[in-house]
Formats: C-alpha cells, structure tokens, sequence
C-alpha cells in the first residue's frame, strides 16, 4: 500500500480527548499519512498539544486559523492536502489501530469504487468483515437515511470525487450540502460492516445543546438536492431524502423548543417540516415506512401538548 491518505482533524477545544485521538492517528497500522490539524482557534491548550505532536512527528502538519468553524478548518484541509484517499477523524473521537489500513485496502482492490463508509446499524458483533458495492442511487439513500449516516468521519473518499467539492461555511448541517455535491458524481459506493471509528457520543462543549440558527439554511438545501434528484431520474433517492427531511426538521423542532427559541423560529421550522410531509403525501411515500409515521405522529402530539400548557 503506497497511496497516500491525507486523514483532516478540525480541532476547537478538544484538550480532554485530544491526545487520544492523535495518538490513535499515530498508531495507524498503515503508516503512509499526512493529518493535516485545523486548529480552529481554540482557547484552551488543543493549538500547544497538536504542536507539540508535529515536533515530534513530520506527518503531523498543524495550521492555526481564527475560529471560523468547523466547515472552514476541513475546507482548509481539503485545500492543502496532498493525498490520493481523504478521511476525516474529530478531535473527540478515535480509531481502531487498523482502521485505515482495512478502508483504504477496499479501495486499492476496487478501483471502480469512488469511497468505501462504514455501516453504523449493522452487527457489531461479527468478527468478519462483510463488503459490498452499492450504485450512486443506493449510496444517496443509504448515506442520507440508511445505514451509512450522514457525516464524513465514517468514511474514506478518493480524492477525484472531492475536487472542487467544500463544505458551506458558517452554517449547521453542512454535511447535507457536501453529501449533495459530491454523491451525485460517483459511480460506486463500498459498504463496509467494521466498526473502527468510535465515536464520543456525549463530551464537555457538544454544540447539541445549543441552537444555531443557520440550521434553518438547510432547508433550500435540501429542497435543491431533491430537485435534482427528480431531474436525474432518482426516485428511490428522492424518497428516502423526503422521509430524512422529515426526521430532520422534527428533530430540529425538538432540539428549538429544548433551547427556548422564539415563537418565529419555532414557526419557521414547523413550516418546512409541513413543505415536506405535505411532499411524502403526495408521493405516497411516508404511508409505507411506518418508523417514520409514528414519529409524525408523536410529533403532532408533542405539539399538541405544548400548545395546551403554553
């Protein structure tokens, strides 16, 4: 294995699990990297933690920015790195001493295959490990409202299919545009069941209990994204982004009223959950994905009760 894999770590006030996770970084059975550290500003000692490991290491490369958020630091990775594969790995999280050492070795035996994720639902108890190779229809749903989730930390691409592709900055939810982008230029997607990334679910600072507003930006992003899904003939895809915009916004609602936002903002954001529900009518789509209809359900009625008590 001689391609080089150029693995971007966003770095803001991660000085408890820092050091963990470089350190898995480090470890990597496959040994041909460059981490390209995006110190995002940080105020606690994450900027002298990640310098003090690129003394100690020339693969290690840190730049120090302002804080402009972590769509801007993986932009700036992107813009620098120099490898043939991309992965990304947060801060807070870690990975197993073979991690992208099995994910690359997927791509170096399918070259038809534009990036290989993980499967994160799938039996973490099975020893084997188990691949497949899924078109760009099949990827889109899977990656937007299956097994593969959303974000990017799982997942290791080809460089070719993010050129020219960024993350949109100063916003939440970045993920659904970049997905957007670069999805609808692949060919072939890996599947991989391997659970080598571990993620921290709950840490100190989790922006999970605030809310931002630029949330609310991805409702046209997702309203582009389905439309070009119809105008490509994607209706599988289509679907299942209808049924992710659903959750999404009542998601979103929830995480609003958790945060005591202003009745326009709650206003806003039921507003475009109804745009989409109205969409899964139409199609017909949310009456055979029973999952989901119970939440709609539940989530009429938790508006219900919130109306009554307020």
């Amino acid at each position: 294995m001689n391609k080089l894999i150029s693995i971007i770590m966003p770095v803001y006030n991660t000085e408890l699990y820092l050091k963990k996770s470089i350190d898995s970084i480090l470890a990597q059975s496959y040994s041909n990297f460059e981490l390209l550290i995006i110190d995002d500003g940080s105020g606690d000692n994450s900027g002298r933690i990640c310098d003090g490991y690129a003394k100690k290491d020339s693969r290690v490369i840190v730049l120090h920015t302002e804080n402009n958020g972590q769509s801007h630091a993986r932009n700036t990775g992107l813009k620098i790195a120099r490898g043939d594969f991309i992965g990304f790995v947060d801060s807070d999280d870690y990975i197993d001493i073979d991690y992208f050492e099995v994910l690359a070795s997927y791509l170096l035996k399918n070259v038809n295959v534009d990036c290989v994720g993980l499967d994160m639902v799938g039996d973490a108890s099975s020893v084997q490990k188990k691949f497949k190779i899924i078109n760009r229809e099949e990827a889109i749903c899977e990656v937007m409202a299956g097994n593969l989730w959303s974000v990017v930390w799982n997942k290791v691409y080809r460089v070719e299919c993010l050129n020219g592709i960024y993350f949109p900055e100063g916003q939440v939810h970045e993920e659904i545009e970049f997905n957007h982008k670069y999805l609808m230029k692949i060919k072939k997607f890996g599947v991989l069941n391997y659970k080598g990334y571990h993620y921290t679910r709950e840490r100190i600072g989790d922006t999970k209990g605030t809310f931002q507003m630029s949330r609310l930006r991805s409702f046209n992003q997702l309203v582009t994204f389905i439309s070009d899904l119809d105008q490509n003939g994607l209706k599988k895809a289509r679907n299942a982004l209808i049924l992710f915009a659903l959750t999404h916004f009542i998601e979103m609602y929830y995480s609003a009223f958790r945060t005591n936002q202003n009745a326009n903002t709650m206003e806003s954001i039921n507003k475009y959950f109804k745009y989409f529900f109205k969409m899964s009518l139409l199609k017909g789509i949310v009456l055979i994905k029973p999952k989901i209809l119970i939440e709609i359900i539940k989530f009429y009625f938790y508006q219900i009760n919130k109306d009554s008590q307020g």
